[in-house]
């Protein structure tokens, strides 16, 4: 893990300096191309779908951001799970430009069954159903490979907005 010197000057506002041992080594793509000394806006730690979506809103509003991320990357080729997206998750994947990117991969999501079975003395367990249609369906079920193949895409495509330090840990953080 690298530790990066972080020192706050606002809520919002970090510095970021990579220890003086990785100077000069390549660290992401990006990270050496930048001063030894950035000042980011906002700092996330991981590069999940939450994390990798709030970076690129950030970076639409105009913040610097610094993304970091233990994976290599976001696509990860083993990932079969899915989620389901709800309508304002579908909102704020339009305004980030990546639905239309995904909506061919996603499948609607017309019924749904909560079942509350952790009371085994019951005859049948609790049940809450959700019901949609096919013209407007509760959620669409989106595979995480598609929707990470998107962000990724997005994130290239964003610039020097978004640095992406790859196979990293914030291990610590000094303010």
């Amino acid at each position: 893990a690298v530790q990066m010197q972080i020192s706050v000057s606002s809520p919002l506002l970090a510095r970021v300096t990579p220890p003086a041992n990785m100077k000069g080594r390549r660290t992401s793509r990006r990270l050496m191309s930048h001063s030894p000394s950035k000042v980011y806006d906002l700092l996330i730690s991981g590069a999940g779908i939450p994390g990798a979506s709030l970076a690129l809103g950030a970076a639409a509003q105009g913040l610097n951001v610094a993304l970091i991320d233990p994976r290599d990357g976001l696509v990860q080729t083993g990932d079969t799970r899915t989620t389901a997206l709800l309508p304002e998750s579908l909102q704020l994947l339009d305004r980030l430009g990546l639905w239309a990117k995904v909506q061919e991969a996603a499948q609607p999501l017309t019924a749904m069954v909560l079942r509350d079975d952790r009371d085994a003395k019951r005859a049948r367990p609790e049940e809450l159903r959700f019901d949609g249609t096919e013209r407007a369906p509760l959620a669409y079920n989106l595979p995480n490979r598609a929707l990470a193949a998107a962000q990724s895409e997005a994130l290239e495509a964003v610039g020097t907005r978004i640095d992406a330090f790859w196979r990293r840990r914030v291990a610590a953080v000094h303010i």
